[in-house]
């Protein structure tokens, strides 16, 4: 038989994915307050038919169904290290918990699990964990938690989170906790320069990324991945340094085709020697992607090579 759950703070579906796919799980339904994450959620799964509620303060649990379990990522702002931490002065998010422990009272699912961030084990000096704790031994639940990095389980990104389980049943006690967890392979930079230009191995562990960094993959990362099902990497084929010298150029090209930078210049910008250049640049002239201008003063004497995108 399916253990049923109940969605809460369900964004786009986090838990949701990870339980199906695992398989002995249906979702009953869930509740989510941005529109937009709300039709990705429709979009990606199933939803006719299950319960649904917009607003987490408005559910009424007498007219939910019946449920074994609630996951819940409750909103993490309030007692993150990114944030004003809050905490439960955050009245918009800080105090989203007690819904759900106002449903686990009213409903009695025998197991909840929940994730938020680490930091929440240390806001206000662990008096925020320690009344979410007692709130939810006060209603029958033992607890567990843990912090786990995805680095550990497969995926190539450090993310820490914290993750609480509640049970009805005392046997379950030390039985979840800890995890085993598989081998993170290091970052691997392929190309250095500047944050946002540097180009990473996609086997490796990503670097953490931030909503407002800048540089052309400042925001997500840039990553090599050969489409070849055979790659060779000889000393001719520097397809990797070609590839970010043309993103380069190509990103300052402007609508009159004027002269892109110097070599020298591209070798400053880029943080790379100009033999790394010059070479990258052979090897796009080779391969018919860009021409060589020669470049001169107004009084006609040279200055220096340009290049330009074919």
């Amino acid at each position: 038989m399916a253990i049923k759950f109940f969605d809460m703070f369900a964004g786009i579906g986090g838990f949701r994915s990870g339980l199906e796919a695992v398989g002995g799980f249906k979702c009953i339904g869930h509740c989510e307050t941005d529109k937009y994450a709300h039709q990705a959620y429709c979009a990606m799964y199933e939803t006719r038919g299950e319960y649904y509620c917009a607003d987490a303060r408005r559910i009424e649990p007498c007219r939910m169904p019946d449920f074994d379990l609630i996951c819940a990522g409750f909103p993490c702002q309030s007692f993150s290290i990114a944030g004003k931490r809050l905490g439960f002065a955050d009245h918009t998010r800080g105090t989203l918990f007690f819904e759900i422990a106002r449903i686990a009272e009213a409903k009695r699912p025998a197991y909840l699990f929940m994730e938020n961030v680490p930091g929440l084990l240390s806001h206000d000096r662990g008096r925020t964990f320690e009344t979410i704790l007692t709130a939810l031994v006060e209603l029958g639940y033992h607890i567990e938690w843990c912090v786990h990095n995805s680095v550990h389980f497969g995926i190539p990104q450090q993310r820490k989170r914290l993750y609480i389980i509640g049970y009805l049943r005392a046997e379950c006690a030390g039985k979840i906790f800890p995890l085993s967890c598989g081998h993170a392979k290091a970052l691997k930079e392929l190309i250095s320069g500047p944050q946002g230009q540097r180009v990473y191995e996609v086997s490796g562990t990503a670097c953490t990324q931030t909503a407002c960094s800048g540089g052309w993959g400042g925001k997500t990362g840039l990553y090599f991945i050969d489409m070849n099902t055979e790659p060779k990497i000889t000393d001719t084929a520097r397809c990797i340094r070609a590839k970010l010298v043309y993103i380069y150029l190509f990103d300052r090209q402007d609508k009159e085709h004027k002269a892109w930078p110097s070599v020298r210049r591209i070798a400053r910008d880029l943080s790379i020697s100009e033999k790394t250049v010059r070479r990258a640049v052979k090897d796009l002239e080779r391969a018919g992607l860009i021409r060589k201008k020669y470049a001169y003063r107004d009084n006609g004497s040279f200055t220096s090579n340009r290049y330009y995108l074919l």
